[in-house]
This record gives C-alpha cells, structure tokens and sequence, in this order.
C-alpha cells in the first residue's frame, strides 16, 4: 500500500511540471540562480544577474545547476529536485513513524501527508523549503536509525551541513530538536556515544565551510548582506507581508489543514500514553520536532507559513498516531481509498487541464521566450516602465528566467523610449496602462508580448527612414488576450 501511495504522489508532483509556468518571485528567481550556477561551474558563488547574492547559501541552487546541465533549460529540470525531495520525505517520515508508531500510523501519517495542500504545492515549486524539510528529516531519521546502529548517528553530520548551507540559520532545526528530545529517558543513552557528537559537529563544520569561506573571500559586504539584511532582519524585520505578525499556531489553523488539528489531537493522545506507560520514548523525539521549531520561531518578528514546511512529516505522524490507535480500520481506508485516488485525481487534472488547479499568470513570458530570445542577446537589460516594488522584482524576475534579459528600474515612459532607442535595441518592457503614455508620446511601436505588461518593440529606423518615410515597427507577435 505504500508502494501505490508513493506512485499516486509521484505522478501527481510530476504531472504537468514541463508545462506549467513557475511562479514570479521566488521560483523564477531560485531558478535564474540555479542557471547561473550551472553556467559558471561555480560550487560555493551564488550569483544573480552575474553579480554575486549573499542572501542564501549555496547547495540548493547547485543542485538546482546540475538539474538543468542534465534536463536543459526547462521549468522541468527546475521543479525535479523539490518533487524528488518531497518524494524523499514521504519515505523518510514512513521509517521514522515506524520506528516510533509502528506501520500503521506511518502509513497513515504519510498518507495525511502527501495530501496536505501546503505540502503539495510546494512539492511542485522552485524553492527552498521543501528541501530544507528533506535535509531535516533525513536528519532525524538517521537519529531514530541510529539508536539501533549507533554508528549511524556519524552519518548526521551530512544532512544538518546540508540543510545550514540551504537555509542557512534555520537549517539549525535538527541541531535544536535532538538534544532536546535527549532529554527524554528513552532517548538520553544515544548521548553517551561519541557518534552522535562527531555526527553534530561534523554537521556543524560542514555548514560553516559556506560563511566562513565568504567572510574570507568577500569581507563586510557579505556579513552584512546575509547576517544582517537577510537573517537578522527575519528576527526583527517585521510581517513577512507588512501587516500585525499572525502567531505561528493561527498560521498552522489557516494553511495547514487537513493535518493540523488531528495531529495536535494526536500528540495529546500520544502524551496520555506516554504517562500511561503505553509508549516507549520515540515519539518523544517527534513532540520536539513539532513543538521546539512552534516556540524558536514564535520570537521572530516575520513569519511566513513556508517556515513550518520542516515540521509537517511530524504532524503528519501524530495525526496518524490518533487514527491508527483509536479508528485503525478508517485510517486503512484512508490511505488506500481516499488519498491514493485524491493524488491521482489531482494528477490528472494537472494533465488534462493545467489552468484548472494551478496559477498561469506567466503562462504567456514562458510561451514567448523562444522568440523573444531569439530577437535579443543573453543579458541585454531591458528598460522598464510601469509600477515599482514588488511588482517591478516580479517582472525582473519572470524576464531573466524566461528571456534571459535583466530589466532596468522603473523609469517614466520617456526615459524608456530614450534608453531603449539608445541601446540600439529598440525594446522596453511596460504595464498595459502605460501604453496610454507611449501614444501620447507620439513614438511607433508594435506590442510582442502584452498580459498585464509585456514586451514592446519601438519603430527601428531603417534605409527608408532615412529618405522619409515613416519606420516600420518589428514584426509583432502579441499574444494579449
């Protein structure tokens, strides 16, 4: 039953995944790093627009550069590794909700899993939080592994480094949750061994080989962008969208359903039994890992509900504590008679009619991009006229992932033309509503590619300019709807 659960969610992750658009901010900038990575065959220089970016570490953008020197340049080659990752999780909380559990509540708890829309979403996103999360359980299911095979406990070292130089700070999580789950009388005798600190410190190290290299290298500018601007101001820089900070717990209620409340049901449950004397210590290893992330995170001044991805697989568990230890037969049904076929419905409504459950807004940048980057060269920057931003860091994003173009800063429309005109060029990227400006300005132009804003060539003066005739803008190819 695993075994179809796994498939259902792998075709589900992966349906439509060459096709669909990436989302503007976040994905499309991930990806363009990842390109960059992949171009310069660097390991450890995360660059964006060929400058370098201190905002996060390394590793996944690396993977994400080997993902398309294997693929290609392709919305695919960018979404496999959080969907392999998710896939990896989904194993992994299997063998920790085993170990702790036993097969029946894992099997559940995947299941509760694999279904959560926060989880699935993001399985099919660029992004960074989904790996975090695999690098994290696989963590701590090499703890759980390694209480048998102490030995084990050596091997840790690998996917806490891996999880600091993909998150930086918070891939801190599985350092924080273990010594507090060693607190428990099941767990504390796994700190008496040495392979369990060589495993800590030697994942320690290995996430600091990152920082300590560009402190090296690059000096003050990359202390005070990455510790500074990008991890201090998460502490006390405020709403991660502006407005009264949400406790992380009213995060949970509003976008984690349908794990969350089963799952804190669960852990009471769990804790009763555990007085009870019905439980071994185990799962006391997932109480931390649900709990511990809730508390540290809850002094931050900007939440985002992504930064609990890494403790969904533990919700998951205790939800499927609760069902397999108080209605076994439904949480059977459940797995194989609901969120198998839920995953392959989704999947194929991913096929069949891509719009129907996912976002297009950048449908028409990426169906465009063969054309567009056929007429301009790699890293020409474009002028830009419209809104400033976020909306303007959305546009320069969807541009340099699709178009392999940069975008200047908002300008007023006449500035655009000049610059675009004094380029040699003639292309400028404007709003819809600033083409209004454009006529009033008198210049001739053709729209190549117009949503919302989109591509305009300006008239290119040619021979027959020169004799007086009136110039031919180039060729159009708008696709406005």
């Amino acid at each position: 039953m695993l075994a179809a659960l796994l498939a259902a969610a792998a075709f589900s992750f992966f349906a439509g995944a060459a096709v669909e658009p990436l989302k503007g901010l976040d994905d499309c900038r991930y990806a363009r790093k990842g390109i960059e990575m992949w171009r310069s065959g660097s390991l450890f220089e995360v660059t964006w627009s060929g400058r370098p970016d201190f905002g996060y570490p390394p590793l996944q953008f690396w993977i994400l550069g080997r993902s398309f020197a294997l693929l290609g340049d392709n919305d695919l080659a960018a979404r496999i590794p959080s969907i392999l990752m998710a896939l990896g999780v989904l194993a992994l909380t299997y063998r920790i909700g085993r170990s702790a559990f036993g097969p029946g509540a894992a099997l559940v708890g995947v299941a509760v899993l694999a279904v959560t829309p926060m989880f699935a979403t993001h399985a099919r996103r660029c992004m960074i939080d989904v790996p975090l999360c695999f690098w994290t359980t696989l963590a701590l299911a090499l703890y759980v592994a390694g209480l048998r095979r102490p030995r084990l406990h050596a091997l840790i070292a690998v996917p806490l480094g891996a999880a600091l130089l993909t998150k930086g700070l918070l891939g801190l999580l599985p350092l924080a949750i273990v010594p507090v789950a060693l607190a428990s009388p099941g767990l504390r005798g796994s700190v008496r061994s040495g392979w369990l600190w060589l495993g800590l410190l030697g994942g320690l190290a290995l996430g600091a080989s990152w920082p300590v290299h560009h402190a090296i290298v690059h000096g003050r500018p990359f202390v005070e962008e990455h510790f500074l601007a990008t991890a201090l101001s998460r502490v006390a820089g405020g709403d991660a969208h502006g407005g009264p900070a949400k406790s992380y717990f009213a995060i949970l209620l509003e976008d984690y359903q349908p794990v969350v409340v089963p799952a804190f049901a669960g852990l009471v449950i769990y804790w009763l039994d555990r007085r009870r004397g019905r439980r071994d210590g185990r799962g006391d290893l997932l109480a931390a890992w649900v709990l511990v992330p809730l508390v540290v995170y809850s002094f931050s001044a900007r939440r985002s509900d992504k930064y609990l991805i890494p403790i969904v697989p533990a919700l998951a568990l205790f939800a499927g504590y609760l069902i397999d230890t108080r209605a076994r037969r439904f949480g059977t049904a459940f797995a194989a008679w609901v969120a198998t076929p839920l995953l392959l419905a989704a999947g194929l409504a991913y096929w069949l009619v891509p719009g129907l459950i996912s976002e297009r807004g950048n449908a028409i940048y990426k169906e465009s991009a063969a054309s567009v980057r056929a007429e301009l060269r790699p890293g020409t920057v474009l002028p830009y006229t419209g809104e400033g931003s976020d909306l303007y860091r959305d546009r320069e994003h969807v541009v340099m992932r699709y178009w392999d173009v940069g975008l200047a800063q908002p300008t007023p429309p006449a500035q655009a033309v000049a610059a675009a005109l004094g380029a040699g060029h003639g292309a400028l990227v404007c709003s819809r509503e600033r083409l209004a400006a454009l006529d009033s300005l008198g210049v001739s132009y053709a729209t190549a590619v117009m949503g919302k804003w989109g591509l305009v060539w300006l008239a290119r003066p040619g021979p027959a300019a020169a004799a007086g005739a009136t110039p031919e803008p180039a060729p159009s190819t708008d696709t406005s709807p």
